[in-house]
């Protein structure tokens, strides 16, 4: 799943489909009891139009990843809008990646990418991994 995650956030790096979208995944949180986790969603923020940059995403990901994906893996896959009460918000929008190897069951990797356009405070930080 992280190498899936990874070649995402690299795709988008890369690709002019990716201009103007902030990683907000990568986070340390401290939990209530004052531990942390580490989360490794791919969450990403734009201030431009969410469905547009939405759009763009989801064919980028189709385009590229799935391939990739496929021959660097050998796995199986696609990428679709995300159904469901919370899949299409004013503020996120969300794409259902799934991977599988075919006719092997227990194989299924699930990626969920959303978009978000929440106005936020703080400066974005980066801080080494």
């Amino acid at each position: 799943k992280r190498q899936i995650q990874r070649r995402i956030v690299r795709l988008l790096a890369t690709n002019p489909e990716g201009r103007g979208l902030r990683l907000i995944g990568g986070l340390r949180l401290r939990l209530l009891d004052e531990s942390h986790r580490r989360s490794v969603d791919v969450d990403l923020h734009t201030s431009e139009n969410l469905e547009e940059k939405r759009d763009a995403v989801l064919a980028l990901l189709r385009r590229k990843l799935l391939p990739e994906v496929r021959e660097m893996l050998g796995y199986e896959g696609h990428v679709a809008l995300a159904t469901g009460p919370d899949a299409d918000t004013p503020f996120v929008k969300t794409l259902e990646l799934a991977f599988y190897i075919r006719d092997f069951a227990c194989s299924r990797i699930e990626v969920p990418v959303d978009i978000t356009t929440i106005q936020t405070l703080d400066k974005p930080e980066i801080a080494p991994d």
